[in-house]
C-alpha cells in the first residue's frame, strides 16, 4: 500500500509537467497532431445534438460530439468537414478538412488574410433572445465585412444592427469563413497547391423535442476567390468519420433517392447499450449546373425567400464512398489523386473499378457502384454492409464548374436518431429525415421554440419546491410552423435518474419518470401519436390548468413540491443530487385530428407528435436540504396606513437576488389597482397590477428582486348578518335577487353591489361608495309604537320612485345606525316605498328599504322638489318579508350587517427585505469557508458520484452560496472557470477545460471565491483513467 501511494505521488508530479495528447487506439499509435494554425472552437447545442465546430471547417473535435446532448460519454462523431477538389489550369488540387486522416487544408478567414485574424471567428445569433441592437447584431457587422448576408430592412444598402437583420436560419445560427490557403508547410500528404477557395459556412439548429430537434443544418457557400481563373470539375464532399459509441461495430449505407448517407450499428453497443443511434447526412441542396428546361432552387431561409434559377438543376448525391484506415484497397488516401478517386465514386483508392459483389452482401456486378451499400438494411434486401468496423464515409456531389468569382451553395444536414435497437434507429433516422426535408422544402420557416420554463427552486428539508412562472408560455400564442400552427398546451415535470435526459432507459433501468402534467383546460384533451407499436397516449388531458388562472392574472404561477424519489419510492435524502426537468409542451392545432378510437370528444392524434423542448433544456439539478445554509425567509408585511382585512405576505424565492431594500405596496382606483415602489431607491418597480388573491392557496404573484409579493384580499361583499331577537319573524325576500344570496336569504346588500341588479335597476341608484368608506350597519325593526322613528317614503308598493309619488316623512318601524363606534352609534336616514308609508312585510313584497349614508334628519331633506337626490346617498338596501307562518311580531328584531374590509386606496403595506436576509457573523462565515472541500482528492480515475465510465465527476462541496471557481495548472495557466450562480451547497466539474476537452493528469490549484463569505485556495490531484478515444 505504501509503494502504491508513493508511485501515485510520483506519477502525479510527473504528469503535472506534461500535456495530455489524445489519439485513437487501434491504429499506428500516433497522436493526432494538429497544425499550428490558430482556431476557435464553439458548440451548437440547442437540441439533442451537441456538436463542436472549429472555424477552419473541422467538425467533431476528436469524438467530443455528443448525443444525446448532455451525455458527454456518448459520442456519435469523431470528425467531419468539407473535402473539395478540382482542376486549376489542368492541375489537380485539393482542399480537404479530414482531421481523422490528418488532412488540414483549410484555415480561418478569407483568402489572403492571416489565419489568426481576430475577426476570423464565429459570429453567433441566438434568435431566442437576440434582437435589433443586441451585441450579437452589432457583432454581425464584422461578419458582413467578411461576406455574410443580412436583410437590408431599411433599404439603404449598408448594414445597421438597429434596423437590419443578420442571416438567421434557425433558433441558433453560427457563421464563419475559412479558405484553402493553408501554407505548404502545414498541408499534409495530399500536398497540392491551394485552389483559391473561400467557404462561408452557416450552421443552424432548432430547439425542439420533435424530430427536428435531432438535426443540425450546414450551408457551405463555396466561393472561387480567384478573380480570373476557373476551377474545373469541382467536386464537393461532406466527409465524416462517425463513431456510434464503440467505433468497431459500425455499418454504413445510403438511400439514393433522398441523397441520404448513414451509419448504424450491427447490434448492441458497449457504450450506447441495446439502443445505439443511427447517424446520417442528407444533401438537401446541391450545387447547380446548367440543364435547359429545368429549374434549380436555392433556399435562403425565411427572411430571404427561395431563389428560382431557370434552366439549371440542383445536383443530388452523385456518389457515396467510404474508406478504412490502413485497409489495402480502401485505405486513407496517400495523395491527391487517391483522394480524388474517392470523390468520383465507383472506383477504389487506386482508381480501379469497384466490384460490388466483393463488398458486403447482396452486391452484384450490375449494382450501382457509385453508391456503396445502397440496399435496405431494415428489410434485409439489396447491397448491404456486413463488415462492422471503423469507417469514414463521403457524401459526394459533382463535378461542376466553379468559374472565377462564382459562388455555389450546398446545404446538408447532420441527423442523429435513436430507436429501440440498431435497425429501428435507422428506421427512425429515415423518418426524421423526412421532417428535415420538409423544413428545407418550407425554406426553414419553423415555429420558434416554446420559451423555457423559469422556475425558482427551494431545497427544503427532504423536499424540493419549484415555483414556476408561466408568463413566457402564456405569451407564445399561435406560431406558424413548417405545416400548420403550433401553440402552447401545458407543462410537464419529470425526474431523471441519470445525466442522460433523452433515454427512457439506461442500462436496463427506467431513467425518466413523469411526475406531473399541467394541461390547459381547453378543447384538446388526451393527446396520442401513432408509432410502430400502435397508437400511444403521450399526454393526459387533465385540464388541471384553468385558463382563467393563466390568462386572467398578471403573473400566472404554479408551485410543485417533490418529497419522494420517483424511482425508489423513498423520501428525498438531504444533500443528495437529484435531476428534474420542467418543460413546456404544445401541439400543432391545425394537424391535430380527432381520435376515432375513443369515445371522448376531445381526444386528438398528433401526426407530428408533441411540439416541445428537449428535457435537457428544462434541467434542474437540485439537492434537498441545500437551502438550509441560505434560509428562504418569509413574513407578513406591515400595514402602515389604512384599514383592511387583506394582507401582504412576502416570501424569498431567490436569495441571491434579494437587495435588502424597503418596498411599499399602495392602491388606487378604489383598491382595484396596486403598485410596488422601492422606497430605498425612490423608484416604481411595478404599476397598475390588478390581481389580488382571495384563495389563500394561490401563488400567482410578482417576484421583485427575488421576493414574491403575495397580496391577498377579501371578497368585496357583505361579510355577515347577525340577528338578535326573542323570536325571528322576518326573513329575507329572495325574490329581490340581491347579489349576496348567502346572507339572510338575499335580504341585504350594499347599494354599490346591488344597484345594477335587474330587479331594482329601475330605481336608478347611482352611488360610488369607496371601499375605505364601508361601515357596519344595525337595522332595527320594532313594531312597538314607542319605538317609531321617521323615514322618507314613496307612495307605491312597486319600486317606482318618481317625484309625484313622494310621500314625505312618516313614522316607521325601521331605523338604522352606523356602528363604526359601537359606543356612539350614528343614526342614519331611511327611505323606502310603501303604499301608505307602512311596511307590512307581506311575503313577496317589493318594498325596498334603503339605508342612507347621511345623518338622521327629519327636515325633509330628500324632498325631490328642491331637496337632495337620494339615489347618490344610498349605502345599503334591504328587502324583508314575514317568515313562513309568522305575523307582524311585537318583539324587536335587530340585524347587525357587517361588510368586508377589502384593500382600498388608503391602505399601504411596507416590506423591509433586509429583515429577510440571513445574518451571518464573521466567525460563522469563516467556519463555512473552512468546510469548503474538493472530493475526491486526489481524483484517482474514479469517484463515487459517477454513473458512466466516460463521465468523470469531481465535486466542490460546502459552498454556502454563489461562487466562482478558477482552476489553474502548476504553470499558472487558467484551465477552467466555473461560475456557480445558485444557492446549492455543491457543484460538479467534469474534468474538461473551457473548450470541452479532458484535462491532463496532474496537480491543479483551485481558487474558490464564495461571494459574501471569502476566498480559499486548495490543491488537488487528478489521475485520468484510460481515455476511450479508441475511434478512427
Amino acid at each position: 500500500m505504501k509503494l502504491r501511494s508513493l508511485t501515485l505521488c510520483l506519477f502525479i508530479l510527473a504528469l503535472s509537467f506534461t500535456a495530455g495528447a489524445r489519439e485513437k487506439s487501434g491504429g499506428e499509435g500516433e497522436g493526432l497532431q494538429k497544425s499550428a494554425i490558430i482556431g476557435e472552437i464553439k458548440r451548437i447545442a440547442v437540441n439533442r445534438i451537441n456538436l463542436p465546430l472549429e472555424n477552419n471547417g473541422d467538425v467533431g473535435q476528436s469524438g467530443a460530439s455528443w448525443f444525446p446532448n448532455g451525455q458527454e460519454s456518448l459520442s456519435f462523431l469523431f470528425a467531419g468537414g468539407p473535402a473539395m477538389s478540382g482542376y486549376v489550369n489542368g492541375d489537380l488540387r485539393t482542399a480537404w478538412m479530414a482531421s481523422a486522416s490528418r488532412q488540414y487544408e483549410t484555415q480561418p478567414g478569407r483568402t489572403g488574410s492571416a489565419p489568426d485574424d481576430p475577426l476570423a471567428k464565429f459570429y453567433i445569433v441566438d434568435n431566442r433572445k437576440d434582437s435589433f441592437g443586441s451585441a450579437a447584431y452589432v457583432d454581425w457587422a464584422n461578419a458582413v465585412a467578411l461576406g455574410a448576408d443580412y436583410q437590408d430592412l431599411d433599404g439603404n444598402g449598408s448594414y445597421d444592427p438597429n434596423t437590419d437583420r443578420p442571416d438567421i436560419l434557425g433558433d441558433y445560427t453560427m457563421w464563419c469563413v475559412y479558405n484553402d490557403g493553408t501554407p505548404a508547410s502545414a498541408r499534409t500528404e495530399l500536398g497540392t497547391l491551394p485552389m483559391g477557395i473561400d467557404v462561408l459556412q452557416t450552421v443552424w439548429a432548432f430547439e425542439r423535442s420533435d424530430p427536428l430537434g435531432n438535426v443540425v443544418f450546414i450551408r457551405y457557400r463555396i466561393v472561387n476567390a480567384n478573380p480570373s481563373t476557373d476551377i474545373d470539375d469541382f467536386i464537393f464532399t461532406a466527409w465524416v468519420d462517425p463513431d456510434l459509441g464503440d467505433h468497431l461495430d459500425d455499418l454504413i449505407g445510403c438511400d439514393i433517392e433522398p441523397s441520404l448517407g448513414y451509419i448504424y450499428n450491427d447490434g448492441d453497443d458497449n457504450q450506447y447499450g441495446s439502443s445505439p443511434p443511427a447517424f446520417g447526412i442528407d444533401f438537401f441542396q446541391g450545387p447547380i449546373v446548367e440543364s435547359p428546361g429545368d429549374t434549380a432552387y436555392l433556399a435562403r431561409g425565411p427572411y430571404f425567400g427561395v431563389e428560382a434559377v431557370p434552366h439549371y438543376r440542383n445536383l443530388p448525391l452523385t456518389s457515396f464512398m467510404y474508406y478504412i484506415q490502413s485497409d489495402p484497397t480502401l485505405g486513407d488516401p496517400a495523395n491527391a489523386q487517391e483522394a480524388r478517386n474517392y470523390q468520383e465514386g465507383g472506383i477504389d483508392r487506386l482508381g480501379d473499378p469497384v466490384d460490388p459483389s466483393l463488398y458486403g452482401t447482396g452486391g452484384e456486378a450490375t449494382s450501382d457502384s457509385n453508391y456503396f451499400y445502397n440496399g435496405d438494411p431494415v428489410a434485409g434486401t439489396g447491397w448491404l454492409d456486413t463488415r462492422p468496423t471503423d469507417k469514414r464515409f463521403m457524401m459526394n456531389t459533382g463535378p461542376f464548374q466553379l468559374a472565377a468569382g462564382d459562388t455555389q451553395d450546398v446545404v446538408v444536414a447532420y441527423i442523429v436518431s435513436r430507436g429501440a435497437n440498431a435497425l429501428n434507429s435507422l428506421s427512425t433516422l429515415r423518418t426524421h429525415d423526412i421532417l428535415a426535408q420538409a423544413a428545407y422544402d418550407n425554406n426553414f420557416l419553423a415555429a420558434p421554440p416554446l420559451p423555457p420554463v423559469n422556475a425558482y427552486v427551494e431545497e427544503k428539508n427532504n423536499a424540493v419546491e419549484f415555483t414556476i412562472d408561466l408568463r413566457a408560455q402564456r405569451e407564445y400564442g399561435l406560431q406558424q410552423d413548417i405545416v400548420g400552427q403550433v401553440g402552447w398546451e401545458g407543462i410537464q415535470i419529470y425526474q431523471v435518474r441519470t445525466d442522460d435526459f433523452d433515454s427512457e432507459t439506461v442500462n436496463g433501468f427506467d431513467n425518466i419518470r413523469l411526475l406531473a402534467t399541467y394541461d390547459l383546460n381547453n378543447e384538446f384533451g388526451n393527446l396520442y401519436v401513432d408509432t410502430d407499436q400502435g397508437r400511444v397516449l403521450v399526454s393526459n388531458g387533465f385540464g388541471n390548468l384553468d385558463s382563467s388562472d393563466v390568462y386572467g392574472v398578471e403573473f400566472p404561477t404554479l408551485r410543485f413540491t417533490v418529497t419522494e424519489d420517483a424511482f425508489t419510492g423513498e423520501p428525498l435524502i438531504n444533500y443528495t443530487s437529484y435531476n428534474f426537468a420542467i418543460v413546456p409542451y404544445g401541439l400543432n392545432v391545425d394537424l391535430a385530428t380527432l381520435n376515432e378510437n375513443t369515445t371522448t370528444a376531445d381526444d386528438y392524434v398528433l401526426p407530428g407528435g408533441i411540439f416541445g423542448k428537449p428535457l435537457q433544456t428544462g434541467r434542474f439539478t437540485v439537492m434537498p436540504g441545500g437551502s438550509e445554509n441560505v434560509p428562504f425567509g418569509s413574513s407578513e408585511a406591515s400595514r402602515v396606513a389604512g384599514i383592511s382585512e387583506g394582507r401582504l405576505s412576502v416570501e424569498v424565492l431567490d436569495p441571491d437576488a434579494v437587495k435588502g431594500d424597503t418596498y411599499q405596496v399602495s392602491f388606487f382606483g378604489n383598491g382595484n389597482y396596486w403598485k410596488i415602489d422601492n422606497q430605498t431607491t425612490g423608484t416604481n418597480v411595478l404599476d397598475s397590477l390588478t390581481f389580488q388573491a382571495v384563495d389563500q392557496n394561490t401563488v400567482s404573484f410578482p417576484v421583485v428582486d427575488g421576493v414574491a409579493f403575495q397580496l391577498y384580499d377579501v371578497a368585496d361583499s357583505l361579510k355577515s348578518v347577525a340577528v338578535t331577537a326573542d323570536s325571528v319573524w322576518l326573513q329575507g325576500n329572495k325574490l329581490s335577487g340581491f347579489g349576496d344570496s348567502l346572507l339572510f336569504n338575499w335580504g341585504f346588500d350594499l347599494a354599490v353591489y346591488a344597484q345594477n341588479n335587474p330587479s331594482i335597476e329601475r330605481v336608478g341608484i347611482n352611488v360610488n361608495t369607496q371601499k375605505q368608506d364601508y361601515f357596519p350597519v344595525r337595522l332595527v325593526v320594532d313594531t312597538a309604537p314607542s319605538a317609531a322613528t321617521q323615514a322618507y317614503y314613496y307612495t307605491r308598493n312597486q319600486q317606482l320612485f318618481l317625484a309625484n309619488f313622494y310621500g314625505g316623512l312618516v313614522n316607521s318601524t325601521v331605523s338604522a345606525f352606523d356602528m363604526s363606534d359601537p359606543n356612539n352609534p350614528r343614526q342614519l336616514n331611511i327611505l323606502y316605498n310603501a303604499l301608505n308609508g307602512e311596511l307590512l312585510f307581506t311575503p313577496g313584497n317589493t318594498n325596498l328599504i334603503m339605508v342612507m349614508n347621511t345623518d338622521y334628519n327629519t327636515g325633509d331633506v330628500y324632498n325631490p322638489n328642491g331637496g337632495r337626490e337620494f339615489r347618490e346617498d344610498v349605502y345599503m338596501v334591504a328587502n324583508l318579508e314575514l317568515a313562513t307562518g309568522a305575523g307582524l311580531g311585537a318583539s324587536q328584531m335587530i340585524f347587525d350587517v357587517t361588510p368586508s374590509r377589502p384593500n382600498n386606496d388608503e391602505v399601504v403595506y411596507e416590506v423591509a427585505t433586509a429583515d429577510l436576509l440571513p445574518v451571518q457573523s464573521e466567525e460563522e462565515k469563516q467556519d463555512m469557508l473552512g468546510m469548503v472541500n474538493i472530493v475526491p482528492n486526489p481524483y484517482y480515475a474514479y469517484s463515487a458520484y459517477e454513473e458512466s465510465y466516460d463521465a468523470p465527476v469531481l465535486k466542490f462541496t460546502h459552498l454556502s452560496g454563489p461562487a466562482t471557481i478558477r482552476i489553474f495548472n502548476l504553470a499558472g495557466q487558467l484551465v477552467k472557470t466555473i461560475e456557480k450562480t445558485d444557492s446549492a451547497v455543491e457543484t460538479s466539474w467534469d474534468l474538461r477545460n473551457e473548450v470541452g476537452l479532458r484535462i491532463a493528469s496532474g496537480m491543479y490549484i483551485a481558487h474558490i471565491e464564495v461571494r459574501g463569505v471569502g476566498e480559499k485556495v486548495l490543491k488537488f490531484g487528478v489521475i485520468q483513467r484510460e481515455d476511450r478515444i479508441d475511434r478512427f
